[in-house]
């Protein structure tokens, strides 16, 4: 046999036994492959976006700072809802991918759309405000400040129908911070 051959079945059989060492340490199938390159990927986009993990933190703050608001001008503490902020976290995170802010994203889609596309049940009024800021490291405060100071967003945080909210925040690769809040009536 020559010496290259006996070399291809060394690895050949090296390869099997990785993949039998796969399946009997994961106790899954084939998918153990798949599922390693998976969490390399995972790990990397995790790596390049290390700061969106710190948003739950300003996520959880925001949210306080607006039932605070609320609870200034003697008005019911609105409930968090985890639908609601993967809804607003995927609309922060579009604008940021896409560069634009506006409450219609560039196909003309609005938040009642979007939540009708992630199939939010039992909501029969339906409210979004959106801010966005560069360069500013402790903005959790200041974007609150800011709703509160405009009519539209104020109108929103003070609606008496809205009783349930999320939200959710994304930075784009420029450093802009896009944060969306989304309130509905239940």
């Amino acid at each position: 046999m020559k010496q290259e051959t006996f070399w291809k079945i060394k690895v050949a059989i090296a390869f099997l036994i990785l993949l039998s060492m796969c399946f009997l340490i994961e106790n899954i199938s084939s998918s153990c492959v798949s599922s390693a390159k998976s969490k390399m990927s995972d790990r990397k986009f995790t790596e390049k976006n290390e700061s969106i993990k710190n948003f739950d933190v300003n996520e959880d703050e925001i949210f306080a700072l607006v039932n605070d608001e609320r609870r200034k001008n003697k008005l019911g503490a609105l409930a968090f809802d985890n639908q609601l902020s993967e809804i607003a976290r995927n609309y922060s995170r579009q604008m940021a991918e896409e560069n634009f802010f506006d409450h219609f994203d560039p196909n003309g889609v609005d938040v009642v759309v979007r939540a009708k596309r992630a199939n939010l049940r039992h909501w029969s009024k339906i409210g979004e405000n959106l801010f966005s800021v560069e360069n500013l490291e402790d903005f959790d405060a200041f974007a609150v400040k800011n709703w509160m100071e405009s009519p539209t967003h104020r109108q929103n945080i003070l609606d008496m129908d809205f009783n349930t909210a999320g939200i959710g925040i994304f930075e784009s690769n420029s450093g802009e911070i896009f944060i969306t809040q989304v309130f509905i009536k239940r």
